[in-house]
């Protein structure tokens, strides 16, 4: 049980209906998830860091569908990775490229969540009116099942592409690091690392 009767507190606030549904946001990895799971058996939803990119990372891949199968609806965040893979290094966008589906990487990271039937909302950061406009013209043809195979094959190829550059890591770009101690810009080291900007 957790400390501080946290989950008692939330029954008696549901019980009085001063909330209505209970849910909670996650970083660490899946070991942990199943425990956070199964402390609780009335979670309504939770958010999860998923992009093609982390299937591995974190509650990865594997925790959506558990959080699903047991009921709850899943937020997505991170579906760009922090812009991560919105401007791909040239030898990621070769295989974008190589393909006869035209479809920009945002399309590509975005059309990952959306073909799968566990994401209930997909989050993410946008800076201006224009990136708004554009989330919801990929939003209005999304579907459960729009990527083919050949499609998934597409985005596997293009994450091993990432993965293959020297001293990459599964940061995200979220600058939870900063400030560092020793004044490393950490963030935007690693993105100049991969040859793609953070922001």
């Amino acid at each position: 049980m957790l400390p501080y009767k946290v989950l008692e507190k939330v029954d008696h606030c549901l019980a009085e209906g001063s909330i209505r549904h209970i849910g909670f946001s996650f970083h660490d990895n899946l070991a942990f998830f199943k425990h956070v799971l199964d402390a609780y058996p009335s979670w309504d939803f939770c958010q999860l860091m998923e992009n093609y990119l982390d299937t591995e990372y974190e509650a990865g891949y594997l925790g959506m569908k558990l959080a699903y199968e047991r009921g709850l609806a899943v937020n997505c965040m991170e579906p760009l990775k922090a812009g991560f893979v919105v401007r791909p290094p040239k030898k990621v966008q070769d295989v974008f490229d190589a393909v006869s589906t035209r479809r920009t990487p945002i399309e590509w990271a975005f059309d990952y969540l959306w073909s799968m039937p566990e994401p209930g909302v997909v989050i993410s950061g946008m800076s201006n009116i224009d990136q708004v406009k554009e989330n919801i013209s990929y939003a209005r043809r999304s579907h459960v099942g729009m990527l083919t195979w050949e499609d998934r094959m597409v985005l596997g190829k293009a994450a091993r592409r990432y993965r293959d550059f020297e001293g990459v890591t599964a940061c995200t770009g979220c600058n939870n690091c900063a400030p560092c101690p020793k004044l490393v810009a950490i963030g935007s080291l690693i993105g100049q690392m991969c040859g793609t900007p953070t922001r």
